[in-house]
């Protein structure tokens, strides 16, 4: 039950708790997606004006006004090492306070329990302390991370948890994504409307590469679709469909339509029947809405939904995630463009992994062929990647590649046969290049 005099206790102001909680030579945890903006302020600005120093943070997509190039400081003094990139990490990439942290969202948490050996903590926990949003807590004196999976990995390694009580976010009765009131050490009140990401709306291409897809996904099939328009249109078209599944790193507005129309029932999973089971919750504020206390949503944190051995559970699972380039050979540039860094590997690798384990398991990276850039269109697929691309899935991880031109499979396929068949499926108008470009480089005769 809830203690009000524990409640009462833990009530602090902003600057005590920063006063108490917040030291120099420390790691400690921002969020992801829903930030405790009152927090990360505070935070920030004791950063900002040297009142602590050698503080490594951890987190991911952290939106919101949050500035981390105007902090004044340097890396040695402050760095955010960003396990997923938003538009926040890339304005911070030039100044180095921001920097990417390589994993696998399946890795996570053993990435996370290695931090100790990589820089300073003073409690000797991987987190010293996580800065999170919770609701409130219920009767029963229980908070909920909301739909978070990174927070749920991050909150399981952290020694002390400062939370902002926000009433506005879901609550989520998943196994990790609950704590007691007692596991909260201090706590500030301030209600906020979620962070939405508006849906976004299909291009002519994108519904092009639903359409190729579409006949390969039967009725029954287990889904799991990345971000984006491309989902997006890949939902329209499976509507028609019968008895789908849903076992995803990424719950978004998608599910939820497919879910009301009634082509997603989860009735004939093969594993956690009846259940939508995923990592995260990214979308509308209807979306929020639909999964709040929601008994048919099931969470498991980052590394536990991108296992690839709990995602090979799952029957006929059909993994669609995209890319932004592709060379001949089949490597999948998914997080970088070139030496730029845009995203993160996300669980990318994990599912294209655990859906080929799967019983009738497939993956799919599908994308539109070309790129329209300032220098003109340019073709996705190409003879060789640009000069530091990350390989976020290797060729010999690769099954299906698609674009709107068609969907070609390149599991057990030659590297002779990997350049034809994805020629095949390039732009019409680079084809000519991209055969001359793979003989010159001994990739075709």
């Amino acid at each position: 039950m809830l203690d009000p005099n524990l409640l009462s206790s833990r009530n602090l102001e902003i600057d005590r708790i920063m006063d108490t909680y917040l030291t120099s030579n420390s790691t400690i945890y921002l969020g992801c997606i829903q930030i405790a903006h009152q927090l990360v302020d505070a935070v920030l600005q004791r950063v900002k004006s040297g009142q602590v120093t050698h503080v490594r943070a951890l987190g991911g997509w952290v939106y919101g006004d949050h500035d981390f190039s105007a902090l004044g400081t340097i890396p040695e003094n402050f760095q955010y090492q960003t396990i997923f990139s938003g538009v926040n990490e890339r304005a911070g990439f030039p100044s180095g306070l921001v920097s990417p942290l390589p994993n696998t969202f399946s890795g996570l948490s053993r990435v996370i329990a290695t931090l100790p050996e990589c820089g300073p903590t003073q409690t000797g926990a991987a987190i010293d302390v996580a800065f999170i949003q919770t609701t409130p807590p219920n009767n029963q004196g229980v908070c909920s991370i909301g739909p978070l999976g990174m927070t749920a990995d991050a909150v399981a390694h952290a020694h002390t948890i400062v939370a902002q009580f926000n009433s506005k976010l879901p609550f989520v009765d998943s196994p990790g994504f609950t704590l007691p009131l007692e596991r909260i050490s201090a706590y500030i009140e301030h209600d906020e409307a979620c962070y939405v990401f508006p849906k976004p709306v299909p291009t002519a291409e994108d519904r092009q590469i639903a359409q190729v897809l579409e006949p390969l996904i039967p009725d029954g099939s287990c889904i799991q679709l990345g971000i984006g328009s491309l989902p997006n249109a890949i939902g329209e078209a499976l509507q028609t469909k019968r008895h789908l599944g849903a076992y995803t790193e990424m719950l978004g507005d998608t599910y939820m339509e497919l879910i009301q129309s009634g082509a997603m029932d989860n009735s004939v999973k093969s594993y956690l029947p009846g259940t939508t089971v995923a990592g995260f919750a990214y979308g509308t504020e209807e979306l929020y809405r639909f999964t709040h206390d929601n008994p048919g949503h099931t969470y498991f944190s980052y590394s536990d939904i991108c296992n690839p051995a709990r995602i090979a559970l799952n029957d006929n699972l059909v993994s669609i995630n995209t890319a932004i380039a592709v060379d001949l050979g089949g490597q999948v540039c998914a997080e970088s463009i070139g030496h730029r860094y845009f995203s993160g590997t996300g669980g990318q690798l994990d599912f294209v992994r655990g859906s080929q384990m799967a019983t009738g398991g497939r993956s799919f990276l599908a994308f539109s062929s070309v790129a329209h850039t300032k220098e003109g269109p340019v073709s996705k697929i190409s003879a060789t990647l640009a000069p530091g691309s990350v390989v976020t899935t290797p060729r010999s991880e690769v099954h299906y590649i698609a674009t709107e031109f068609g969907c070609v499979n390149l599991r057990g396929c030659s590297v002779y046969e990997r350049a034809k068949r994805l020629i095949s499926i390039a732009h019409p108008d680079f084809r000519d290049q991209l055969a001359f470009d793979a003989k010159k480089a001994g990739l075709l005769v």
